[in-house]
């Protein structure tokens, strides 16, 4: 029988037990954390004030991904969800979900409704006054508002109308403000 000193027998001692080497257990752990940020769940940093004052600049919101969400929830996305979109032009936006069709979405003088019900805004100051003809969303499409639909303050889909489903690219399920 061989005795070697105190390092020796230690790492010897828990390979046996089929722990393996410290640099293994940090790459597995590197790698899953890599997979949960990118496929799971992933921290974005709100900036711009579209969805102030429920998220102001600064705020970190934890984001469920597509894949795993329609796990979590089959049924999809639903009215007043806050979701990650990509909108035409590029870029990743923070957005409410107002309606998911199919419906039938309207506005006049800042006011929402879908399918002729009144939709009050999350922010009473902040409605705006924009006016939208009906416009009809298939099975699929979602009509994302920024909370702050002041004019300007928000580009989203009375800009450039609704969007797939498709275009999300994760639901917020936690917030962190600075």
């Amino acid at each position: 029988m061989t005795t070697g000193g105190p390092t020796g027998a230690s790492s010897g001692a828990a390979e046996e037990r089929g722990r393996g080497p410290w640099w293994a257990w940090l790459l597995l752990g590197t790698a899953l954390g890599t997979l949960l940020a990118t496929q799971v769940v992933t921290p974005l940093r709100v900036s711009g004030g579209s969805m102030s004052p429920a998220y102001p600049a600064g705020t970190v919101v934890a984001v469920v991904r597509p894949p795993v969400d329609r796990l979590l929830r089959p049924g999809g996305y639903r009215a007043g969800d806050v979701v990650v979109v990509a909108p035409p032009g590029g870029g990743l936006s923070l957005k409410r979900v107002a309606a998911a069709g199919p419906a039938t979405v309207a506005m006049s003088r800042g006011e929402l409704s879908v399918d002729g019900r009144p939709v009050p805004a999350p922010v009473p100051s902040q409605a705006g006054a924009s006016d939208l003809p009906p416009t009809d969303l298939g099975p699929g499409e979602l009509f994302v508002l920024g909370d702050d639909r002041r004019p300007l303050a928000s580009r989203d889909s009375r800009d450039y109308g609704p969007l797939p489903a498709a275009a999300v690219r994760g639901r917020v399920v936690a917030a962190w403000r600075p």
